[in-house]
C-alpha cells in the first residue's frame, strides 16, 4: 500500500475532523464501531489545537488527548 502525504491547513483539518466525528456518532447510533482517527506530525503544528477546535465547534467534550511528549518509558 502506498502512503499519501497531504499537507493541510489547521482549519481544513478541523473541518475534516468535525465531519468524521459526526459520522462516528451516526455509526454508534446504528451499533457500528466508529472509525479511529490518527493525526501525526512534527511538534508544534497544531495537532492538539485542531482537535480542541473541532470539539468546541461541535460543543462536545468527548475527545481523547494523547501527547507522546508527555509519556514515560513503559506507558
Amino acid at each position: 500500500m502506498k502512503n499519501l502525504n497531504t499537507e493541510l491547513k489547521p482549519s481544513e483539518v478541523t473541518t475534516i475532523l468535525e465531519y468524521m466525528i459526526n459520522q462516528n456518532v451516526e455509526l454508534a447510533k446504528q451499533n457500528h464501531k466508529p472509525v479511529a482517527i490518527n493525526i501525526e506530525g512534527s511538534a508544534g503544528i497544531a495537532k492538539t489545537s485542531v482537535v480542541k477546535d473541532a470539539c468546541e465547534n461541535l460543543e462536545t467534550h468527548h475527545y481523547i488527548r494523547l501527547n507522546v511528549a508527555e509519556m514515560e518509558i513503559g506507558d
